[in-house]
This record gives structure tokens, C-alpha cells and sequence, in this order.
């Protein structure tokens, strides 16, 4: 329980509010049984069932979230091999989005639960469904000596920004984590 709730707090920098619903209700363990999963607009292939966060909203800052129309965040994985987190966010009409600047956000967040104040991280402009998208990999050597690992895709559609996170320790789980992240499409617009 102790990785959950640590690979949950590095998600997000305000991550405390959900470490209390990760111990009451853990992931499902994976059946081993890939499937097709739909959150949204999003589609990404898993071994494991995704839970929902309620009124994920309300764990976000005051400053961003009068920014933010809506926001659903899921979460499935298994303790001590990898989670999945799948958000979308719909900001409100007039508020620019930066595929760069989510990026940016969601990995220094998470390097501050690990102590890192200036993360190192590689990122890449890629076509994702037909869309502009950025895939970030990061990773933190722990002080007994194993190394998390994060991957991330951030995708923008009009106002809504998608992002797929991927974290795993050591590289027991990478080959898991790189085929959920080569499933990510995001369905066609209406």
C-alpha cells in the first residue's frame, strides 16, 4: 500500500486529497486479459479495470480550477507494478492551452514528491489521432536506489487537454507501460 499511495502523491503535487480514497479502494489487480478501454475520447489498451476519482475538481488549486470547465481522472494499475492515470480536462472558452506547459506541470509536480527540484526529463512533438501531442519520459533514482519511472502523453483538442501517465518502478513494468502508451487514440471529434 505504501507504493500506491507514494506513485499517487507523485501524480500530482496536490495529490493528498486522493492518497485518502487510493487506501480505502486499491486498483483491481490485472487479469492479464489486454483490453480496449474507453474513457471519454480517450482509448487505451490495459490488463486492468479503471476506478474513477470522485470530484477530482475540487483537489485542484483555487487559481486553476476557476479555469477549468470539467475534469474526470481515472486510475487503474496494480501495487508494485504499474498504475495508469487517464485525465481529461476541459478548460473554459478563451483559456490557451500548452501541450509544453501541461507537460511541464505534471512532471515538476511529481519530481517535487520525489525531492527533485530541477527535473530532467526528455520530451517529443508527436501526431496522436491526428492531433498535436507531446510524449515526456522521466525518471528519479530513489534513495534506496530504485529508480521511478514516469512516462506521459498530453494531447490538446480545442479546449480539452488529455493526458495518459504511466509510472513504474525499476524496469520490471516498462515493456507494460511503453504498450499502453502505443494504444493511446483519441476518438474523432463529433
Amino acid at each position: 500500500m505504501r507504493l500506491a499511495r507514494f506513485i499517487l502523491c507523485l501524480w500530482l503535487a496536490v495529490a493528498a486529497p486522493f492518497t485518502s480514497v487510493f487506501a480505502q479502494d486499491k486498483p483491481a489487480a490485472p487479469s492479464g486479459n489486454w483490453a480496449g478501454r474507453q474513457f471519454g475520447d480517450v482509448q487505451i489498451e490495459t490488463p486492468f479495470e479503471f476506478k474513477e476519482f470522485p470530484d477530482v475538481i475540487s483537489n485542484v488549486p483555487a487559481a486553476v480550477r476557476e479555469r477549468i470547465d470539467s475534469m474526470h481522472t481515472f486510475l487503474g494499475g496494480t501495487e508494485g507494478t504499474f498504475i495508469v492515470f487517464v485525465t481529461s480536462t476541459t478548460y473554459k472558452p478563451g483559456i490557451t492551452l500548452s501541450l509544453d506547459g501541461a507537460l511541464k506541470g505534471i512532471i515538476n509536480g511529481g519530481a517535487a514528491k520525489v525531492g527533485d527540484s530541477d527535473p530532467q526529463y526528455t520530451s517529443q512533438s508527436i501526431k496522436l489521432s491526428g492531433l498535436d501531442a507531446r510524449r515526456a519520459s522521466y525518471q528519479k533514482v530513489m534513495a534506496d536506489g530504485r529508480a521511478i519511472h514516469m512516462e506521459v502523453m498530453a494531447v490538446v483538442r480545442g479546449q480539452a487537454l488529455y493526458q495518459v501517465q504511466g509510472l513504474y518502478f525499476g524496469d520490471t513494468a516498462k515493456t507494460d507501460v511503453e504498450r499502453v502508451m502505443a494504444s493511446i487514440a483519441i476518438k474523432a471529434a463529433p
